[in-house]
């Protein structure tokens, strides 16, 4: 969003701490719900796949797993909008 001029350079450093907050408030929400067993999910746990043990390996992944859907959406409700734009993320008209 900084990069595309929507968020503000000056904002941004309050925009990551805000956003890093929100996630530490949400475990602290989740482990005051349900105590322990928010801590007890070995059964539900994303791991990585075998080869996938290195710590940058996976680091890397997510960042691209992010990266390319962001990536996608922000050149697909770019101004002028692209002849590829699907209709999903048109504004509808006003009838």
């Amino acid at each position: 969003m900084a990069l595309r001029g929507v968020l503000g350079i000056g904002n941004l450093p309050a925009y990551c701490a805000f956003q890093l907050g929100g996630s530490v408030l949400g475990v602290f929400a989740a482990r005051g719900l349900w105590g322990d067993r928010v801590t007890m999910v070995h059964g539900g746990l994303l791991q990585p796949g075998a080869g996938w043990g290195d710590s940058l390996v996976v680091v890397a992944g997510e960042l691209l797993s992010t990266a390319a859907p962001l990536w996608v959406l922000a050149a697909m409700t770019a101004r002028p909008r692209p002849r590829s734009t699907p209709w999903v993320v048109r504004p509808r008209s006003r009838y």
